[in-house]
């Protein structure tokens, strides 16, 4: 849970930094900065099992695909806060 807010603080931090002249590209490129630093903190620092990549990889055969196959729709099931987070400031500051 306190990955879901330190994320969501960054993605409310970038809605409100990014330029506006740079429309859709500046918030896709930041959604999906957003969504790999998600990705990569729960198959690395979290993980499966703690923070152990070996441990975590014997869960899984030692496939380190199908383990971050894992934690890639692990992060997309918990993604729709933080892209919320992000979009509100960025459209709200568009329309002004």
């Amino acid at each position: 849970m306190l990955l879901i807010s330190l994320i969501t603080a960054a993605g409310f931090a970038l809605g409100m930094t990014v330029p506006n002249r740079a429309h859709a590209w500046a918030f896709l490129i930041s959604a999906s900065l957003l969504f790999c630093t998600l990705v990569l903190s729960n198959a690395f620092l979290i993980g499966f099992v703690g923070p152990g990549l070996a441990d975590n990889l014997a869960y899984f055969d030692g496939s380190l695909t199908s383990y971050l196959g894992y934690n890639v729709q692990i992060s997309y099931r918990v993604f729709s806060l933080p892209l919320v987070a992000l979009a509100v400031p960025f459209v709200y500051r568009l329309r002004r």
